[in-house]
């Protein structure tokens, strides 16, 4: 059995409800509303109380919290035709440019929406971002109630995806301090914005004006504070309970689900990537040495019969100068094997390096040596530019430089970087092709 809190977290308003999901069917066990405090301090307490109040009995599963659309800036993109991997990609990069502050300082989010008919070639999108400092202080508000947020949505687009049947010129509005405004032109999503409320006559105002710029002919109203009839608005009423549908989010996406929280952040996913890489890099490392030691052992049973074959040969030598050559040969056997086995301790010497001079916030997915001693790295760093002075520093490693170019996923760095081992760190393998020259002239 699944229980779930939603949480409708608007400027003045509180809405909780909890959801319980048992063999597939979802069944409500309770809802509040709270009127907030307009003082800061005084709001958070009511919030960390109420949280705490409908929590005391059992603590949910998940937690779902909706935030307003009046703490998201929101942009419509056109791109080219691209796949959701290359949206994930490109997004961010044109989203920038119509932010008030760099990208880093904000959790951003996407939703593909439809797009005309006559664009086939185009990818439209809606783009939100919410300022970082924000979410840090609501999960560490719900941390102060005991709670860990498993995602943060939109309340207004979920509210949206709890609406029966299809929008075709349409406007959706929920009320709260003012105005949360959505219109569909022909059915595709073409317009979001909370309009501040100051008088019924300039909120009219600003309606009609929107109404004469986006041709909409329906409105509707989904909940809030203030109902249509007192804003002097006439809608069709489709009441919902938003943090109802917030709860309802966790067991079924709908076409306006948008993600806002980083997979990372989120409770029993938290580290889950640098995890799968410590154990596929800890995978890595147990193989090689599986593979050192089953290449080691194979040389230990080869020396081992060489030896014998020593002893033996010496028990069978005719004369002591056929005796003196086939020890000088076999010497040169087991000097080949000497040299070979210390060739094969260069990429375990490297990766035994590499692992000691990496930071603890860097880590490596994929490692390239090949036998003149190139060495080739990929993974994430908190920081990749500061990789190439450590690894010339090492003493170990020399001509380090990046492959490619740096690039930035989930507030990482992905980096590539080419280097060489240094001479005198590679084994001296100047007798090996002379030695293996004799060996095959005496067979």
């Amino acid at each position: 059995m699944s229980r779930v809190l939603g949480v409708d977290l608007r400027e003045s308003f509180l809405g909780l409800s909890v959801l319980e999901r048992a063999m597939g069917i979802t069944r409500p066990i309770t809802s509040k509303e709270i009127r907030l405090p307009q003082d800061e301090a005084g709001g958070r307490s009511a919030i960390i109380e109420g949280l705490r109040e409908i929590s005391k009995d059992r603590m949910p599963d998940t937690v779902v919290l909706g935030i307003s659309i009046s703490q998201f800036i929101s942009r419509f993109l056109e791109l080219p035709r691209l796949n959701e991997k290359e949206l994930s990609q490109a997004v961010p990069f044109e989203f920038e440019r119509h932010l008030p502050l760099p990208i880093d300082e904000f959790y951003t989010c996407f939703l593909p929406l439809q797009g005309p008919k006559d664009k086939k070639d185009k990818t439209r999108v809606i783009a939100f971002a919410v300022k970082r400092g924000l979410i840090d202080s609501l999960i560490s508000m719900f941390k102060d109630a005991g709670l860990d947020v498993s995602s943060i949505r939109f309340g207004f687009l979920e509210a949206m995806n709890s609406i029966k049947g299809t929008y075709s010129d349409s406007m959706v509005i929920m009320a709260d301090n003012g105005i949360y405004a959505a219109i569909f032109q022909k059915g595709i999503l073409s317009y979001i914005k909370a309009i501040p409320y100051s008088s019924v006559d300039a909120l009219s105002a600003e309606i009609e004006r929107l109404k004469d710029r986006m041709e909409f002919k329906d409105m509707i109203s989904i909940s809030g504070g203030l109902t249509p009839e007192l804003l002097g608005i006439k809608a069709r009423s489709s009441p919902l309970n938003v943090a109802y549908c917030l709860a309802e989010s966790a067991f079924k996406r709908g076409p306006f689900t948008a993600e806002i929280l980083p997979v990372e952040m989120r409770p029993g996913k938290r580290n889950t990537h640098l995890y799968l890489v410590t154990s596929m890099s800890a995978a890595v490392v147990l193989l090689a040495i599986v593979y050192l030691f089953l290449g080691f052992f194979k040389d230990y049973l080869t020396l081992r019969d060489i030896m014998e074959r020593i002893k033996a040969e010496g028990t069978k030598a005719a004369g002591f100068i056929e005796e003196k050559n086939q020890v000088k040969d076999i010497k040169n056997k087991k000097a080949f094997i000497d040299i070979f086995a210390a060739s094969r301790n260069t990429p375990d010497i490297a990766l035994q390096e590499l692992s000691s001079i990496i930071p603890k916030q860097a880590w490596i997915t994929n490692l390239k040596i090949d036998d003149k001693g190139r060495v080739e790295i990929e993974g994430y760093a908190q920081k990749a530019s500061s990789l190439i002075a450590i690894v010339d520093e090492s003493g170990f490693f020399e001509g380090a430089e990046f492959s490619s170019p740096i690039t930035s996923m989930m507030g990482k760095d992905r980096f590539s970087i080419r280097m060489f081992i240094k001479r005198s760190q590679m084994p001296d393998l100047t007798g090996f092709k002379e030695t293996k020259k004799k060996i095959e002239r005496k067979r």
